[in-house]
């Protein structure tokens, strides 16, 4: 996505730390919730993958990338909080999403 890891763990409300451990050492639950929000994650860049290739030129735009930049900037259809800021739970995944599908269809503000 182009951003640090300490930026994505602290969109997703989780300590660095926890990031780094959870591979090895972290509790099932723990490694479950980590990975349900980067699922989560992955499917946005899904999302505007799909957006660019129905409605845009997808050669050589990086989903990912964009989202990233995007992401972890303020926006004001979220008075002025980052899309970032909503990764930590699946219904503010939800809230991007829809932010997403706004811009898609020309709702956007």
């Amino acid at each position: 996505m182009g951003v640090s890891l300490a930026d994505l763990a602290q969109s997703l409300s989780v300590p660095l730390s926890l990031v780094y451990s959870v591979k090895s050492r972290g509790s099932p639950s723990q490694k479950k919730s980590l990975s349900n929000q980067i699922i989560g994650i992955h499917l946005l860049i899904g999302q505007v993958q799909n957006l660019v290739e129905e409605c845009g030129d997808p050669v050589g735009f990086d989903a990912a990338r964009w989202l990233g930049d995007w992401a972890f900037s303020a926006n004001d259809a979220l008075g002025g909080l980052r899309p970032a800021d909503y990764f930590d739970t699946v219904v503010g995944q939800g809230v991007v999403e829809d932010l997403l599908a706004a811009i898609r269809y020309g709702n956007y503000q």
